[in-house]
């Protein structure tokens, strides 16, 4: 669903390197938005994916009704899925945007880590 819609995915290392000072800190009802540095569309992930497994892949558009009832089925809760698919169809056409949000800087200032997929 929304195969040109652009995401900014973030490093595991990143959201680790946010995570554990808040949690040391005790940093209680702060919130963080954490946004990857580069930002590519569905269709691109799939093909870096491909790449990276060395097998032909492709993505495949699938209506919004179906993309629900496959992710309820797989457990997602309600709510995510409609933030999920509502992010997708706003960021639709849209390959660079991200939320217009700057990406994550890892603590303490280290540029944050590019996410290949």
């Amino acid at each position: 669903m929304y195969g040109d819609a652009g995401l900014a995915p973030v490093d595991s290392r990143d959201i680790a390197a946010v995570v554990v000072p808040a949690l040391l800190d005790e940093r209680i009802g702060e919130a963080y938005v954490l946004t990857g540095p580069l930002s590519r569309t569905q269709i691109e992930r799939v093909r870096i994916i491909a790449e990276t497994i060395g097998r032909p892949l492709r993505f495949e558009e699938r209506p919004r009704e179906q993309f629900q009832k496959v992710m309820l089925r797989h457990g997602m809760p309600t709510p995510v899925v409609a933030e999920l698919r509502d992010g997708l169809a706003a960021r639709a056409g849209r390959p660079g945007w991200s939320r217009g949000r700057p990406p994550t800087r890892r603590l303490p200032g280290l540029p944050a880590a590019a996410c290949r997929g």
